[in-house]
């Protein structure tokens, strides 16, 4: 008996759709081009039937971009008994259209995320050409119902299962069960172009493979389709932590991954588990054999600060954080049963230690109006993610948010039409993206020679009316692109090519129009009575001097620290950057590691101090520098294969004999680098105003120089 198992073709209007393996089957835009989810349901179930003895086909025509008239020839050439296929509520008439041109004599079996179709015995009556429709998380019932027609055996027992017998359609009764999750073998990954599945948020390298931990969400959100429609509402169920440790193991020694992105509706459920998963993640690195950054998808609002610093130590190197509103009664709607205060603030302490953030945000949700739209964006852009998706509501059948539709509970968004969630997508897409350009160039633009030059060169090309229409484009960028420094209150001082920008509680360092720095850029952090502090999570106020000059206060009142640090900060030249720190405390504070820090991009593989150089430790790790001159040491970074990146070097004036240099490498994919100024012991802070450490920054010039 021969089965194919197909996830059908879905391109229209010139783009494709995802629908297997995908919570939210749609067509995917530009930005979407690259991204496909893994067809895990289809995989398990191939796995199982091949178990079982059976020969298994299976075809993912999205993935190889096959249109209808190639995967009829996969089915000519297959010859299978039994065709069974994924389909989508969005993209179900598509789906329909395709499935009545599959030849006479074949069973048609329909699952996957939609519904109505796999659940009511009347589309059955519909469509005379499906066989059978099975309802919700198929794998197991598929395996059976393949079991019962090769031994001819009655299947009416099989809870989930529609089916055509004679004439009559037929529902059988009972209450579907889920299967044991540790009961499933790996999913078939061998016939599948495992290279083109891509899900790699905050570019984990390429290529990065997909995997299941556990099945289900203990949630229950009312806008999910896969918790009501394949799972069950509030049911979840996770894998062993050992045979998931060896699957990723598989996967990166024999199948050459580079890493892994952990798909689960909610991968941190369980702190104890989640304790117990990093530790022995941690001991299996240690001894080298899952070395590779990996990536999640969970909720915020499960962490803590302690659970993300031993994610952290285990090699997580992104996650995706469902937000979906900056409203709470939105989120009280919707039963997130989400803290939103919480979500923020454990959103911004994983940013702050180097793990990268990609969150989704949605529109259209009930009780939605034009305010929390735009406190929606305002939220989004002032946490600044690495990457992000805003989404238009959709209404799922078989979703609780649904059926509180169709019975009247909720209105969707009564204030908003669709058009207007639409429009206000859009609109959120470009204020993301004038929010990603000011972060690449954070400074006004004004108008130049060079301007006048292109100008000129553009007319000679294309004529006036090319150049008056790309004139007039440029000039509206150009007006909103400085309205927008303004508005987002990026402070810069500069030296010719060389600039300094601060924006929150980041100081970020360009040179020639790229950055040097990464992440909160320079930076300043302490702990006080164990609790750790830090000028990026400061109130900031910043005075302009001169255009080479500022003074930066950063109040750790927002910490619950009366306390103060004030920067100056001045370029003396276009390559150096002098700076001066001061504390203000109204009473003695006794300290301990206190650190100045910079942090840059993995453009830096080599580090040089005057008595030693070497590369960034290849794992999270420190390396603290012996000094033989305590009252004055340098460290720099550079990188030959980089030219466009000049040498740097962080230079201080210090207390003598309590100050050292470390280097740090944050994550084992050399994601990001730190070169500190620490002192490890305690220190005190005095009363009043004092200084607290001083020196300069270095551009261009040779480490093999320093003296």
């Amino acid at each position: 008996m021969k089965i194919m198992l197909v996830n059908l073709p879905w391109f229209e209007d010139g783009q494709w759709g995802v629908r297997a393996g995908s919570r939210w089957p749609h067509l995917k835009n530009e930005i979407e081009r690259d991204y496909l989810p893994f067809p895990f349901h289809m995989a398990y179930a191939a796995a199982m039937l091949e178990e079982e003895g059976f020969s298994v086909r299976i075809v993912d025509a999205v993935a190889q971009e096959l249109l209808p008239d190639a995967l009829y020839q996969e089915v000519e050439a297959f010859q299978p008994d039994v065709l069974a296929a994924e389909i989508s509520y969005p993209s179900r008439i598509h789906d329909l259209n395709l499935l009545k041109q599959i030849k006479p004599g074949i069973r048609i079996i329909i699952c996957g995320p939609d519904h109505e179709a796999t659940h009511d015995p009347l589309f059955l009556k519909q469509h005379s050409f499906i066989t059978a429709a099975i309802a919700g998380e198929y794998e197991w019932t598929l395996v059976q119902l393949m079991l019962c027609w090769k031994k001819n055996l009655p299947y009416g027992h099989l809870a989930g299962l529609v089916y055509r017998k004679d004439d009559q359609v037929l529902c059988c009764s009972g209450q579907r069960q889920l299967m044991d999750v540790n009961r499933f073998p790996w999913p078939h990954r061998k016939t599948l172009p495992m290279r083109k599945y891509m899900d790699a948020p905050g570019g984990l390298p390429l290529p990065s493979v997909q995997m299941w931990a556990s099945r289900g969400c203990p949630f229950t959100c009312t806008f999910c389709v896969w918790p009501s429609s394949m799972s069950k509402p509030g049911c979840y169920r996770p894998r062993h932590i050992e045979d998931v440790l060896n699957e990723m193991h598989y996967l990166v020694h024999h199948l050459k991954f580079r890493s892994v992105y952990f798909d689960d509706d909610t991968f941190n459920v369980g702190q104890k588990r989640m304790e117990t998963f990093c530790k022995r993640l941690i001991e299996r690195r240690k001894k080298g054999e899952i070395l590779v950054p990996w990536g999640m998808m969970a909720r915020a609002d499960l962490m803590s600060e302690p659970l993300l610093d031993l994610f952290k130590e285990a090699g997580l190197h992104s996650v995706k954080y469902g937000v979906e509103s900056a409203d709470q009664t939105i989120l009280d709607n919707i039963r997130k049963k989400m803290d939103l205060e919480k979500t923020v603030s454990l959103i911004r302490y994983t940013q702050k230690i180097g793990i990268k953030t990609h969150l989704t945000f949605m529109f259209g949700l009930p009780g939605e109006t034009s305010q929390t739209i735009q406190k929606t964006i305002d939220l989004a852009l002032s946490l600044n993610p690495d990457s992000l998706q805003f989404s238009e509501a959709v209404y799922f059948p078989g979703t609780l948010l649904y059926e509180q539709l169709r019975t009247g509970v909720f209105s969707p968004a009564s204030e908003l039409s669709p058009e207007n969630i639409k429009t206000a997508r859009e609109e959120a897409y470009i204020r993301w993206g004038e929010h990603c350009l000011l972060r690449r160039t954070p400074q006004k633009i004004k108008l130049s020679l060079w301007h006048w030059r292109r100008f000129r060169t553009f007319f000679q090309q294309y004529g006036l009316k090319a150049v008056a229409l790309k004139t007039a484009d440029y000039l509206k960028f150009w007006v909103q692109h400085n309205i927008n420094i303004e508005r987002h209150g990026y402070h810069t001082i500069f030296s010719g090519k060389s600039r300094l920008v601060v924006v929150g509680g980041t100081l970020r360092l360009f040179y020639r129009e790229r950055e040097l720095t990464h992440g909160p850029g320079f930076q300043s952090s302490f702990r006080l009575n164990g609790k750790r502090y830090d000028t990026s999570l400061c109130d900031v106020m910043v005075n302009r001097m001169r255009p080479d000059e500022f003074y930066i206060q950063f109040d750790f009142r927002t910490q619950g620290l009366p306390l103060k640090q004030i920067w100056w900060m001045r370029w003396e030249s276009e390559l150096q950057l002098a700076w001066r720190v001061d504390w203000i405390s109204t009473e003695e504070k006794p300290v301990t590691e206190l650190k100045f820090s910079c942090m840059l991009g993995q453009t830096y593989s080599r580090w040089k101090t005057p008595q030693e150089s070497g590369d960034f430790p290849p794992i999270e790790d420190w390396h603290t520098v012996d000094l033989s001159r305590p009252s004055f040491s340098s460290v720099g970074v550079e990188n030959h294969d980089h030219p466009l990146y000049p040498p740097l070097s962080l230079n201080y004036f210090s207390v003598p004999a309590l100050f050292r240099e470390q280097i740090q490498n944050t994550d084992r994919v050399l994601f990001a680098r730190m070169i500190h100024a620490a002192a490890l012991e305690k220190i005190s802070i005095p009363s009043g105003r004092t200084s607290a450490f001083s020196g300069y920054v270095k551009l261009g010039e040779s480490l093999n120089k320093m003296a």
